[in-house]
């Protein structure tokens, strides 16, 4: 088990099958990658650079952080096509880096953020063509913004975070693995764009205010969930409902005037 903590960046590419295990990574670090086909790599604790800290993974051999910690912005970059975990930070780690969070890549493999995120995160972001999984009891504040790929919360009833935490949408795909999964905070929303539900389970994302922006009003709501849309529904026919009232009304009136000019 080694250390590292040079100025510029570590990469696993062996090609052997044993996994290469880094006990601390310094705050000189910059860049973590794994690009072996054969090698997983493991961190067991990382201290975020101050300009940032890039963790990527290009190999189909997993990559794992466990303990995230320090001043910076933590971007994650997940390259690898497989219908799997390839980039995970798990395992009774803590990710409480004071800084955001995104999550990129071309791969459509899943990254994996398994520990709690703490109240020191500010933003996390999915901006990948894969799958970014929250599954902790997240206290994060900063807000979690989906903009492509897939979002998927498991397990956890506060995996957008603290109530403070708003989700913002403006792309992507929702899914949830887990059977019914309710979420407690009511965190705030915002549907800035269509957006999709892939989940094979019922998801309830609280009570929270959701504001709608201005392209959902000729366009069909794919974001909804059921009730939502039937909520819609019923508003749609009250109004219907109403507009009928008031042309018989005014029918009526017209057939009283047409009476009194003949009287």
């Amino acid at each position: 088990m080694a250390n590292g903590n040079n100025t510029g960046t570590i990469t696993n590419s062996g090609s052997g099958n044993a996994t290469v295990t880094v006990a601390t990574v310094g705050s000189n670090v910059t860049g973590i990658t794994g690009n072996s086909t054969a090698s997983a790599l493991s961190v067991t604790t990382l201290n975020v650079n101050a300009a940032g800290t890039t963790v990527t993974n290009s190999g189909t051999a997993i990559l794992t952080l466990h303990t995230v910690q320090g001043n910076g912005d933590l971007v994650l970059v997940n390259n690898v096509n497989a219908a799997a975990n390839k980039l995970q930070i798990v395992t009774a780690g803590s990710l409480n880096n004071t800084g955001n969070i995104t999550n990129q890549g071309t791969g459509n493999s899943y990254t994996n953020i398994g520990v709690n995120i703490g109240s020191n995160v500010g933003r996390i972001t999915q901006n990948s063509s894969g799958t970014l999984i929250l599954s902790g009891n997240n206290t994060n504040t900063g807000g979690v913004a989906l903009q492509s790929g897939i979002l998927s919360l498991s397990t956890s009833t506060t995996a957008l975070g603290a109530t403070a935490s708003t989700l913002t949408i403006t792309g992507g795909q929702l899914d949830s693995s887990t059977a019914n999964l309710t979420l407690t905070a009511n965190n705030a929303q915002n549907w800035n764009n269509s957006f999709g539900f892939v989940g094979t389970q019922n998801l309830n994302l609280g009570n929270g205010s959701v504001t709608i922006g201005a392209f959902q009003s000729h366009r069909h709501r794919y974001g909804q969930h059921p009730d939502s849309r039937r909520r819609d529904h019923r508003q749609r026919q009250r109004i219907y409902q109403g507009w009928r009232r008031h042309a018989r009304a005014h029918r009526q009136q017209l057939r009283n005037l047409h009476r009194h000019h003949h009287d």
